[in-house]
C-alpha cells in the first residue's frame, strides 16, 4: 500500500509541474526589465509583473517578451528560452530564434541549421531545410535546401513536422485564414492547408491575410500595376483602382491615389470609405501610410505645424495642439510637447517629450519622458535619461521606479533647462596650482559629465579625435609661463575637457541609448593672473602662425586668404573626392582667433564624408570643434564651414565677455 501511496505522490507532482508550466490564457503578463549600464557592460535583464514586482530576477544579457509562456533570452551572445518561473528550457546554445507560437519555435545553431523546437525543446522539424518560414495557423513554410545551379523549391509541414504541401511552388508566404500566398509561374494565388489552389494565380504580388483581408497587385491596362483587397474567396472588397492600399491595421486599411500628387482614403473591413481626398501634408507627421485614425479621431496638422486630434466633424477635439502625436490605442495616446512646456523653461530647444493622454486629452503619464510605448493592455513602457524599458501602469503609477527618482528628475531637467548663467555644468574646468580657472561656454553648451556612465563612454570614444589639442594647448599658454609655471602646469592643469551641444549631447540616439556625436570641441588652458582681454593681439598672431602652418603656408600664411581663394580650394577639393582620391584642406575658412580645416573621404554609392576642425585660441584658453557630416554638394560643405565659424565665435565672444565682466 506504501509503494503505491508513494507512486501517487510522484504522480501529483509530475502533475503539478505539468499544470504550472502549461500555457494559461488568464497568467498575469510578464514585462523585461533592464537593471545596469548597456554602456558600461553591466546591463542585464530579468522580469516583473504588472504590479511591478520582480518574479525572474536580473540575469540575462538580454530577455524578451513572452509568447504561448515562453521568453527567449539571450547568455553569452547564445539564444534561449526560458518558461514563466525563469527555468532554461531550450539552452542558450543557438544563434538566431524566433518567438514561440503555438508551441512551436523557430532557430537557428551555430552550422546555420534551421530547425522548429516544441515548448520543452525537442525536435519537431530537423534541420534538413533550407530555410523555415513563421509558424502560423497550424502551418510552417519551409524551402529546399540550397544547391548550385538548382532553384529553391517551398512546400509546407504541419505542427507535427509531416511534409503536407509537396515542395513544387516557386514561393510560399505565411498562412493566416486557412490560406497562403503561392507563386507560379511568375503569378501569385492562394493554397489552402492541403495544397489546394482556391484563388487562381493571377496577381503580380499577394500578401498573407489580416482579418480575412489581403493586399494584391493587379495589372489594369497598359502594364499599369493597380493594388487591391481581397478576402478568402478572392472578392475584391477594396477594387483595383488605387496605385497603393496598405493592409489592414486595427481595421482600417489606406488606400493611396499618386495622379495629381498623393491622396488618401480611409476603409473598413467591409470595403466602406470612411474619409476620402486626404492630403497627406494635413496629417500630423508620423507616417502617412500608417494607421492615423482610430476611435474616431484622426491626427492631423494645423497650419504652424503642430498636431491635433480632429472628430468626424474635423474640429480639434481637445482644443490644442502638440509637436507630436499619434493615435489612439485602446483609449490611450502617445504625445510629445517642448521642453519649454514639459518643464516650464524659458530657452528654446529642439528636444521634445512624451507623455500620454487619456480620451478627455488630459495627461495620464505628465510628458517628461524621452520616449513611451503603449505595446500591453496592462502597462505603459518609458524611457528617460538612462533609465530604459521603464514601467508604468494604465492609471499613470510608476512600477519599476518611485515616485522620488521622477520628481527629481523632473525638478533636475527645469534646472537643465533653466536660465542659468554660469551655471558648473556648462563650464569647462580646468584645474590650476593657485585655484580653479574657467572658460565660459554659452548657453546650450554642456561639458561631458564623467560621473555619467553614457558621457563617459562617449568620452571615451572621442580621446583619438580630441588628440590635436595638445599643439592648441601648447601654443596658448607656453607664451606667458615662465619655467617654473611651466613645471607646476604640467602638474595642476587637467589635459583636457570636451563639450557638445547640451541637445546633442543629452538626447538619447538610439535603442541602445549610445549615439554618436557629430559635433564636439575640447578646450584646454591656464590664467596665471587676471589679464585685459583687449590685449590678444599676441593671440591673433599665434593663431595666424599656426592657420598658415596647417594650410602650409610658410610665412606667406600669415596673410589670411581671400573668401575667393578659400571658394576655389574647396572646389578643387571637391573635384579630387569625387573621383575616389581623399582631400585635406588645412585653414580653409578663418576666423579672428583661428581657423577651420577640412578632410574629405570618399565612401561607397558616391557618398562623401567629411570632417572640419576648428581651432581657436583665446587669451588663455585653446579651443577645438570637430563636426563631421556628409555633404551631399560643394554648396552645402560652404554651408556647414559658415556654420561652425558662427559656432566657434559665438564662444569665442562668450569668454571675452566674461572675462571682460570680471575685469569691471
Amino acid at each position: 500500500m506504501r509503494h503505491f501511496t508513494k507512486v501517487a505522490a510522484v504522480l501529483t507532482a509530475i502533475a503539478a509541474t505539468i499544470a504550472a508550466d502549461a500555457p494559461a490564457a488568464d497568467a498575469p503578463a510578464l514585462y523585461p526589465i533592464a537593471r545596469g549600464s548597456a554602456t558600461s557592460g553591466t546591463q542585464k535583464f530579468g522580469y516583473i509583473d504588472s504590479t511591478g514586482r520582480t518574479v525572474i530576477p536580473v540575469q540575462y544579457d538580454w530577455a524578451g517578451k513572452f509568447y504561448d509562456d515562453r521568453a527567449q533570452v539571450r547568455i553569452g551572445g547564445k539564444v534561449g528560452y526560458i518558461n514563466r518561473r525563469g527555468k532554461l528550457i531550450v539552452p542558450a546554445v543557438n544563434e538566431f530564434g524566433r518567438n514561440y507560437s503555438e508551441g512551436l519555435v523557430v532557430v537557428k545553431n551555430k552550422d546555420q541549421q534551421w530547425s522548429v523546437l516544441d515548448r520543452d525543446g525537442r525536435v519537431v522539424v530537423a534541420p534538413k531545410y533550407g530555410s523555415i518560414g513563421r509558424i502560423s495557423d497550424g502551418m510552417i513554410v519551409v524551402g529546399s535546401a540550397r544547391e548550385a545551379g538548382r532553384p529553391t523549391r517551398y512546400g509546407a509541414v504541419d505542427t507535427n513536422g509531416h511534409l503536407v504541401i509537396d515542395m513544387e511552388y516557386e514561393g510560399i508566404g505565411t498562412f493566416s485564414n486557412g490560406r497562403a500566398p503561392v507563386k507560379i509561374n511568375d503569378k501569385y494565388g492562394y493554397i489552402s492547408k492541403t495544397g489546394e489552389l482556391v484563388i487562381p494565380a493571377i496577381y503580380d504580388y499577394a500578401n498573407s491575410f489580416v482579418d480575412g483581408r489581403a493586399n494584391v497587385g493587379v495589372d489594369v491596362f497598359n502594364d499599369r500595376r493597380k493594388q487591391a483587397i481581397i478576402d478568402t474567396s478572392g472578392t475584391y472588397v477594396i477594387p483595383p483602382k488605387h496605385d497603393y492600399v496598405i493592409e489592414f491595421k486595427n481595421g482600417t486599411s489606406i488606400a493611396i491615389d499618386t495622379d495629381r500628387g498623393e491622396t488618401l482614403h480611409l476603409f473598413d473591413l467591409t470595403g466602406r470609405k470612411l474619409a476620402g481626398g486626404i492630403d497627406p501634408k494635413t496629417l500630423c507627421d508620423r507616417n502617412p501610410y500608417e494607421p492615423w485614425h482610430a476611435d474616431n479621431l484622426t491626427v492631423l496638422k494645423s497650419v504652424n505645424g503642430k498636431c491635433y486630434y480632429a472628430d468626424v466633424n474635423g474640429q480639434n477635439r481637445f482644443k490644442r495642439n502638440f509637436e507630436r502625436a499619434w493615435p489612439f490605442v485602446g483609449g490611450l495616446a502617445i504625445v510629445w510637447v517642448s521642453a519649454q512646456e514639459a518643464f516650464s523653461s524659458p530657452n528654446a530647444s529642439k528636444r521634445l517629450f512624451a507623455g500620454v493622454i487619456d480620451e478627455t486629452g488630459a495627461f495620464l503619464v505628465p510628458p517628461v519622458f524621452d520616449r513611451a510605448w503603449i505595446d500591453s493592455p496592462d502597462v505603459i513602457r518609458v524611457q528617460w535619461k538612462d533609465k530604459q524599458d521603464e514601467y508604468l501602469d494604465r492609471k499613470g503609477r510608476p512600477l519599476t521606479f518611485s515616485d522620488v527618482e521622477l520628481k527629481s528628475y523632473i525638478e533636475e531637467m527645469r534646472i537643465y533647462f533653466g536660465p542659468l548663467d554660469r551655471d558648473a555644468s556648462r563650464t569647462v574646468v580646468a584645474k590650476a596650482a593657485d585655484g580653479d580657472y574657467y572658460l565660459s561656454l554659452p548657453k546650450g553648451f554642456c561639458v561631458f559629465d564623467m560621473k555619467n556612465v553614457a558621457d563617459a563612454h562617449l568620452l571615451d570614444e572621442m580621446k583619438d579625435k580630441a588628440a590635436p589639442i595638445e599643439a592648441g594647448r601648447s601654443a596658448a599658454t607656453a607664451r606667458s609661463l615662465t619655467s617654473g609655471d611651466r613645471q607646476r602646469s604640467r602638474q595642476a592643469i587637467e589635459p583636457t575637457a570636451a563639450f557638445a551641444l547640451c541637445d546633442d549631447l543629452h538626447d538619447p540616439g538610439g535603442s541602445d541609448s549610445r549615439q554618436k556625436l557629430t559635433r564636439f570641441g575640447v578646450a584646454t588652458g591656464l590664467r596665471r593672473e587676471r589679464k585685459d582681454p583687449s590685449a590678444n593681439a599676441g593671440n591673433v598672431f599665434i593663431s595666424r602662425f599656426i592657420c598658415g602652418g596647417l594650410r602650409g603656408g610658410g610665412a606667406a600664411g600669415l596673410r589670411q586668404q581671400t573668401k575667393q581663394q578659400a571658394s576655389v580650394r574647396i572646389s578643387e577639393a571637391w573635384m579630387q573626392v569625387t573621383t575616389g582620391t581623399p582631400a585635406q584642406l588645412g585653414a580653409v575658412s578663418e576666423q579672428l582667433f583661428g581657423c577651420s580645416s577640412v578632410g574629405l573621404i570618399p565612401e561607397a554609392h558616391g557618398a562623401i564624408a567629411a570632417t572640419i576642425m576648428t581651432l581657436a585660441l583665446l587669451p588663455d584658453w585653446s579651443v577645438i570643434m570637430t563636426r563631421t557630416a556628409k555633404p551631399k554638394s560643394e554648396t552645402e560643405l560652404l554651408q556647414l564651414l559658415d556654420q561652425e565659424e558662427a559656432t566657434i565665435n559665438t564662444i569665442t565672444k562668450h569668454a571675452m565677455e566674461v572675462m571682460a565682466a570680471e575685469e569691471r
